[in-house]
């Protein structure tokens, strides 16, 4: 329910729950029992869930896709609010981002969501852009693997009247970018 979920981003629990949220390790857990997976490979896990899901995986090796920046930083993609790049996990320009309250906040949760974090044995980027800015900005080393298809494969488009895009419209999506190379 993505209206309700942005009514809840006015309640406290909202902010707590992305800390630990007990609801969703529960229900994690009573799914990794039921299913005994011999891995678990999980996609984002900051948004509408916590990283406190990763408890519950016990000793089953865990990787988990990067689809954001938010592992190394506050905002979850490589440009602040203010449109500079940012690619540290807690400065200053992190209070330009989201206020002192938020950078309090953010401290906060970045600390205890590392702990959680150590028990993913991989994490994949689905570029080697993402991979470098993590690799120069923290601990991890993931691995790249390409979303989509091998391009090369496939002989470049020369006559088209139609594009289909799929994502958000913002501005870290690059949709300019896509515009600019059709015409």
């Amino acid at each position: 329910n993505f209206k309700k979920s942005f009514q809840d981003r006015k309640k406290i629990s909202h902010y707590l729950n992305r800390i630990f949220n007990i609801k969703h390790y529960l229900e994690f857990q009573k799914k990794v029992q039921q299913e005994q997976p011999d891995i678990i490979h999980l996609q984002n896990i900051f948004n509408e869930l916590s990283p406190s899901i990763l408890l519950a995986t016990k000793k089953i090796p865990t990787v988990m896709t990067l689809h954001d920046y938010h592992i190394i930083q506050a905002v979850f993609n490589p440009l602040s609010r203010n449109g500079k790049p940012c690619k540290k996990s807690f400065c200053p320009g992190c209070i330009n981002c989201v206020g002192l309250p938020g950078a309090i906040y953010e401290k906060i949760k970045r600390s205890i969501h590392l702990i959680f974090l150590r028990k993913i044995k991989k994490f994949i980027a689905p570029s080697n852009f993402m991979k470098k800015v993590i690799e120069e900005n923290s601990k991890y080393r993931p691995l790249t693997i390409y979303n989509g298809f091998y391009l090369p494969r496939f002989s470049p488009l020369t006559n088209f009247n139609r594009i289909l895009y799929s994502g958000r419209l913002t501005d870290d999506k690059g949709v300019e970018y896509l515009i600019d190379a059709a015409s």
